[in-house]
């Protein structure tokens, strides 16, 4: 890698930190507040797992007893283990009737209209945006996202939809001040 790339891509490292970390509370929170509703629902139909209330399904069933095995065959917490993927799975269409027009509309208390069709459409592409940022993040390729600005406004969108942008945007502010010192003190040197 030649020097002046070597450059750009610490600078790109940088300036994606911001995306990382408002990436980081959205992944949290939607883990967070899924589980913690399926939690309830699950409660009400008389299964004793949040999971069990989720229609079945192959990849699903698989991520979910390989977060289990790497849990260390625990239950307990092994929602943490889950990939961002299957979180944005549980918010797809194929479970629009099933589990977003019952509980998980809730998750999103900021939405309008949060049990029509049309929102629940804006999640789920907001959702599969979500997922293609996170993938870019972890492969390190800035080169094929031109607009950082459009992937923030994505991950706000979600965050600010459940009540939680405000303090994203805040730490998000912050963190860019912190990125535009690094960049500027690179660049002296």
């Amino acid at each position: 890698m030649l020097a002046h790339e070597k450059y750009q891509f610490i600078n790109s490292v940088l300036k994606y930190q911001k995306i990382y970390s408002l990436f980081g509370i959205l992944e949290n929170e939607i883990r967070t507040r899924i589980t913690a509703t399926l939690c309830e629902y699950s409660n009400s139909k008389g299964y004793p797992e949040w999971f069990l209330v989720l229609p079945y399904s192959l990849k699903g069933n698989a991520a979910i007893q390989r977060a289990i095995k790497v849990n260390g065959f625990k239950i307990e917490g092994f929602e943490n283990y889950l990939p961002f993927s299957f979180w944005r799975y549980i918010l797809s269409s194929n479970h629009y009737t099933v589990l977003w027009t019952p509980v998980l509309h809730s998750i999103f208390p900021n939405l309008e209209m949060p049990k029509s069709q049309i929102t629940f459409h804006s999640v789920q592409l907001k959702m599969q945006h979500a997922l293609e940022i996170r993938n870019r993040l972890a492969h390190y390729n800035f080169e094929s996202s031109k607009f950082i600005s459009v992937e923030q406004s994505t991950l706000l969108w979600l965050l600010e939809a459940m009540e939680v942008g405000l303090a994203a945007q805040s730490l998000m502010n912050l963190r860019e001040q912190q990125i535009e010192m690094e960049i500027a003190s690179r660049e002296v040197i």
